[in-house]
């Protein structure tokens, strides 16, 4: 969770201990998008410090493999280009982009 960034002890800790990556769900660069995507909007709260939070990450020597997920409600054609913008601003060293499935069964579906 993207949260781990508030925690600087914790962060050096990790590192000490031979974490050097953390593989955080960041789903979304949009407000659209991230609306409703939990019960708390936890990630829309937090969309706004995502930068800060992954440069305290990284600059502990803990890299971040930021996730992210196509097809969300809000999402439109725009959403490639903003995400793409957004790995390069953050310097993300690896991220993954993945289209939402819904599975049979699932209230998605």
């Amino acid at each position: 969770d993207i949260s781990v960034a508030d925690d600087e002890e914790l962060l050096t800790l990790m590192y000490h201990s031979g974490c050097y990556q953390l593989l955080i769900g960041l789903e979304s660069t949009s407000r659209d998008s991230l609306y409703g995507i939990d019960t708390h909007n936890w990630k829309l709260k937090r969309l706004d410090g995502y930068l800060a939070a992954i440069n305290r990450i990284q600059s502990s020597g803990v890299t971040v493999n930021g996730c992210f997920v196509v097809g969300l409600d809000g999402d439109t054609p725009s959403i490639f280009r903003e995400i793409r913008d957004f790995i390069e601003k953050s310097r993300l060293l690896e991220a993954q982009v993945t289209v939402l499935t819904p599975y049979p069964g699932t209230p998605l579906y």
